[in-house]
């Protein structure tokens, strides 16, 4: 299977999690993902939202590797499989 056939599944099965959720809110409202182009606040907030994520992401990785995952990400030459003749 390649890159675009899983990226196909996976659209599809966010589409029907999308559509599930959407018809089980019970009531309450829905706070991410905040639609874009609706109005620049909304806009605003999701930029937030992703930045933070992202920034959750790159901390965690970090944490989990005991810092030294950006050196390995940013310089996979210096892992000892890499140096080895």
């Amino acid at each position: 299977m390649n890159l675009d056939e899983k990226e196909s599944i996976r659209e599809k099965k966010m589409k029907v999690k999308d559509k599930f959720e959407q018809a089980n809110l019970g009531g309450y409202e829905l706070l991410y993902p905040i639609k874009r182009g609706v109005t620049p606040e909304d806009d605003q907030l999701m930029d937030k939202y992703e930045f933070l994520l992202a920034k959750s992401k790159e901390i965690w990785e970090e944490s989990i590797a005991g810092g030294g995952y950006k050196k390995k990400v940013q310089d996979p030459e210096s892992t000892p499989a890499a140096n080895k003749p």
